[in-house]
């Protein structure tokens, strides 16, 4: 994470691909706040998205039983108009179930 951080600060355009390692990343210490929140930049930035960091960030939440907001995100996706695709309803379904 702190990587991610550097990369703003010398001033390395952070893409999808790097929001996208960040998110699975922090998805696997089961810190889906911190996940969100790089995701919501993202979106902020209005940085292109795709299915990949969708799907992390719910993963995210998935991993620490938080279902409300893996379904926000879900619903979400289409908001920034990304397709939702078996990776991120499974995931959903799982936080749903856990929770």
């Amino acid at each position: 994470l702190s990587l991610f951080d550097d990369m703003a600060k010398i001033r390395i355009v952070r893409d999808v691909i790097s929001h996208s390692a960040a998110i699975s990343a922090i998805s696997q210490s089961f810190r889906w706040q911190a996940a969100l929140h790089i995701f919501s930049g993202m979106v902020a930035s209005r940085i292109r998205t795709d299915t990949s960091p969708c799907s992390a960030a719910i993963t995210s939440c998935e991993r620490s039983g938080c279902w409300e907001a893996a379904l926000a995100l879900l619903s979400q996706m289409a908001s920034v108009r990304v397709a939702q695709d078996t990776i991120a309803f499974n995931a959903t379904l799982s936080a749903c179930e856990k929770g």
